[in-house]
């Protein structure tokens, strides 16, 4: 942690979390949450990534789709993985293009894990798709004549809750028994 600390000083959201994973170690209330394996995973994170990351761990789980092109009626072609609800301050959908390759790098780190066969229920858990970016981009490429997405979920493993607590300040952790 001390070794990534003193190559993140330029970037905030880095720093800020490598600061919390040290005053986590070294707090006998905290110690059991400072697993040996976040700093690397700290490391393998950029500043932006850790930042949206750092949100969406808290969360029991979230709405996530996988965009597909109907081929032809039983035949598609996935257009996009990990459509996520990404949002500005005021509300508005956002596009983030590295936010599949996070959601890819977050699985193959354990932090989260995602599935296409089950979803949340609900008349209006995945109104927000058919306003992202990235679906009204992908839905009009000429070549597109029907687009439709497949629901599913996000939600953060074990490691990637203990994770959390460990990189967030003491006040807003997740209390552990």
């Amino acid at each position: 942690a001390m070794q990534g600390l003193s190559y993140s000083f330029e970037e905030p959201n880095l720093k800020e979390l490598y600061l919390n994973l040290l005053t986590a170690a070294s707090d006998k209330r905290r110690t059991a949450d400072a697993h040996p394996a976040f700093a690397d995973v700290i490391k393998q994170l950029t500043p932006r990534e850790a930042a949206l990351l750092n949100n969406f761990l808290p969360e029991p789980q979230l709405t996530i789709v996988r965009l597909k092109e109907v081929v032809e009626p039983g035949v598609y072609q996935t257009k996009m993985t990990h459509l996520l609800p990404l949002a500005n301050e005021t509300g508005e959908p956002v596009e983030e293009p590295q936010a599949p390759t996070w959601v890819d790098n977050w699985i193959r780190l354990g932090l989260v894990e995602v599935t296409y066969t089950h979803y949340q229920k609900g008349n209006s858990a995945y109104d927000w798709v058919t306003q992202c970016p990235e679906y009204i981009r992908v839905s009009q490429e000429p070549e597109i004549t029907k687009l439709e997405f497949d629901r599913g979920l996000l939600w953060p493993t074990a490691f990637g809750k203990r994770f959390h607590r460990a990189v967030t300040p003491l006040g807003d952790s997740i209390k552990t028994p």
